[in-house]
């Protein structure tokens, strides 16, 4: 294997160095891109997410109470001389 190029156009070498600089420019743009969408799902998720499943722990647990309370009425209504103890 050489440890040296074959050139044999500066001009090309001209445009490839031209080439990899818009590259190079094009992936900075994309990584900062990436960079902000990742920053607002963070933010999605740290800040408006746990409000919002702590509102839903809430809503369930008055489904279920009130499932059991319903529950509980039927029970009581099948057995009117049911003794408390």
């Amino acid at each position: 294997m050489s440890s040296q190029a074959a050139v044999h156009s500066i001009e090309n070498l001209k445009e490839f160095k031209a080439a990899v600089a818009i590259y190079g420019d094009d992936t900075v743009a994309a990584l900062g891109a990436i960079d902000a969408e990742v920053r607002r799902a963070l933010l999605w998720l740290q800040q408006d997410r746990p409000a919002y499943w702590l509102e839903q722990i809430k809503r369930r647990r008055e489904v279920v109470a009130s499932a059991q309370a319903e529950v509980f009425a039927a029970g009581s209504a099948r057995q009117p001389n049911r003794r408390l103890r």
